[in-house]
């Protein structure tokens, strides 16, 4: 059986959408990297093909990318999943106004976790062995300040299975750009990690030394990283703020 398509519809909401990049740019871009470098990496067997259209309406079922010049989220983008009676929709939302200059990254870093996380849900079976916990399956977070070009749009870095400990792909190599020099290297970014906790699912967040994770960037708690966090994620957010940064971090 053939590997479905998924065809991602794009809705732009922003009330000066011709400032540069070009949505269509961007998301061609971004089609050149998941066909040229993340899907013969990370394999086709999910999604045969992926595709980009641009709608007027936001759908209530399939998978929908929402280009805003505010989000509902204290960060840059985030992705989920919702379920209504029609069905399943698989989102994002995009800060893609003046606030983010590099949106075009945040846009990248969105569609490819889709592709390998799209219930945003999944961890890979492998533990973290410097936390001895489990790892999500987010293929951006660990290089999240790391990215690169492709036709003058800049797309996010991604890392590879070896990056996981996985036996697929590459053996030396960690991350597109190679800014991943190793498993479970996240000093340019950060991992999400799952763990059994007096009997229920307990969430947690490890960054590098210099990296704000995206989820962390506002100044509270929104009512969507709220739902992912457990108290004891909190508090590690709350640390993760008042440590001295020593730059701005990238989408």
């Amino acid at each position: 059986m053939a590997a479905p398509t998924l065809d991602f519809l794009v809705l732009d909401t922003r009330r000066d959408s011709k400032t540069a990049p070009a949505a269509a740019d961007v998301f061609a871009a971004i089609k050149v990297q998941v066909d040229e470098h993340v899907l013969p990496v990370w394999g086709r067997d999910a999604w045969g093909d992926v595709t980009f259209s641009f709608v007027d309406a936001a759908p209530s079922t399939g998978s929908l990318i929402t280009l805003a010049d505010s989000i509902d989220f204290d960060g840059f983008g985030y992705h989920s999943v919702a379920y209504t009676t029609e069905g399943r929709l698989l989102y994002s939302k995009i800060l893609a106004g003046a606030n983010n200059p590099s949106w075009s990254i945040t846009a990248s870093h969105e569609v490819l976790e889709i592709l390998l996380n799209p219930f945003t849900n999944a961890p890979v079976c492998v533990r973290n062995p410097q936390t001895g916990r489990g790892v999500w399956r987010e293929i951006c977070d660990p290089v999240e300040n790391c990215s690169y070009a492709i036709g003058g749009i800049t797309v996010a870095d991604f890392v590879y299975p070896a990056w996981f400990g996985l036996a697929d792909g590459p053996r030396d190599q960690y991350s597109f750009t190679r800014c991943a020099t190793g498993p479970f290297d996240y000093a340019h970014g950060y991992v999400m990690e799952c763990d059994i906790a007096n009997g229920r699912l307990a969430l947690s967040v490890s960054a590098g030394p210099d990296v704000i994770p995206s989820i962390f960037r506002g100044p509270k708690l929104t009512p969507f990283s709220a739902f992912l966090m457990t108290e004891d994620m909190r508090a590690g957010a709350d640390a993760v703020r008042s440590q001295p940064r020593s730059g701005p971090n990238r989408p």
